[in-house]
């Protein structure tokens, strides 16, 4: 599932869109993507936040904005745990307004979890359609297509993702991509500039590491071995890791095996 941050920092930055308003106004209420993601912290208060939201949303006599904002916020408050219902929040969202590419993004997102691939596909489009600055969605949508097995397509989408903000995760995705193309190079520098990002994300490290055994450069991988270790523990990638390092003293580079982070896309 996509990082909460990243997806918090693209809602409540996007221009809004609206078939009934251009641009919204302040929800008395507070059931918002902002009062959602500054509010719930208990979930009693989650629970609470769902009642007063639906409320909201099924309410005919108030403006259409402000259900349209309720229902966003419902599906925002639920995608992660519960991916289905975050998509029927979309949905509704998208009856009342079929052109909001953020309702798009996100409902992909929930589809994605639900591996309904296609139906990804479909909206992280029409999101890209309608906003083509759409970051996530790019990169979403990459995602989807490499799952597809569409490798060259994915690749592109993840790139757009990049020139648009480069993000540690669409750059490692691209980075696992590189690596199968054998662009060890390019896969190095993705990698690179994703812990510049987001230094704190062993996963990086571990992708890294395995590269630099590809190029037989030991002493770099036994370096992201250990800061690897330092942040996830000895968990089985980091083992796995180390144990391929521990081969490739002994044997040629390219008979090495992945750890299990790198296969994972």
């Amino acid at each position: 599932m996509i990082a909460r941050n990243v997806l918090i920092a693209f809602v409540l930055t996007a221009a809004p869109f609206s078939a009934s308003a251009q641009t919204p106004p302040a929800a008395p209420t507070g059931c918002t993507l902002r009062a959602i993601s500054d509010h719930i912290r208990t979930p009693q208060e989650k629970a609470a936040t769902l009642v007063r939201c639906e409320a909201i949303a099924v309410n005919a006599a108030l403006p259409t904005i402000e259900r349209e904002n309720a229902l966003l916020a419902l599906g925002f408050a639920t995608m992660n745990d519960q991916p289905a219902s975050g998509q029927r929040y979309f949905d509704r969202a998208l009856a009342l307004s079929p052109n909001n590419p953020i309702a798009h993004t996100m409902r992909g997102v929930t589809l994605i979890a639900q591996e309904k691939w296609n139906e990804a596909y479909s909206d992280f489009t029409r999101a890209i359609e309608l906003n083509p600055r759409d970051m996530i969605a790019w990169q979403r949508r990459g995602s989807v297509q490499n799952q597809l097995g569409r490798k060259l397509e994915a690749m592109a989408d993840y790139s757009r993702s990049i020139e648009i903000q480069p993000t540690s995760k669409a750059l490692s995705q691209r980075g696992l991509l590189q690596v199968e193309a054998r662009d060890y190079d390019a896969a190095l520098a993705d990698f690179s500039q994703a812990i510049q990002i987001d230094g704190n994300e062993g996963a990086h490290y571990v992708r890294r590491s395995y590269v630099y055994v590809l190029k037989g450069d030991i002493g770099r991988a036994e370096q992201d071995a250990v800061r690897a270790e330092q942040i996830m523990g000895g968990v089985p990638a980091v083992v796995s890791l180390k144990q391929v390092i521990a081969r490739a003293r002994t044997t040629a580079p390219s008979s090495a095996q992945p750890p299990a982070a790198l296969q994972k896309k």
